[in-house]
């Protein structure tokens, strides 16, 4: 497991990376790391400054399933054990 140091809620912390991927020519990386309240949740960040900008497990689920970027949604998904994050198809939503 690699693990790099990020900016979330200001301050810096140490986090461990669950997965990368590249959208619109920028690279970003899924990472867990605790937040402010003492337990760990995932974050979405930058990868060439570490700064999150999407925070909790849901959030950064969401943002992987509203792109569909299915493979880091896969990734991430296992990384969080109590996850109840079901994806649907359009037809089903229907």
């Amino acid at each position: 497991m690699m693990t790099k140091k990020i900016e979330s809620f200001g301050r810096l912390c140490s986090a461990r990376v669950v997965t990368s991927f590249r959208l619109g020519g920028e690279f970003y990386e899924v990472v867990k790391a605790r937040n402010p309240y003492g337990t760990h949740n995932l974050l979405l960040c930058y990868a060439d400054d570490g700064h999150a900008f999407r925070h909790g497990s849901y959030a950064v689920l969401d943002f992987l399933a509203q792109w569909g970027l299915w493979k880091p949604l896969s990734r991430a998904m296992r990384a969080v054990p109590s996850c109840r994050f079901e994806l649907v198809s359009d037809e089903e939503a229907a």
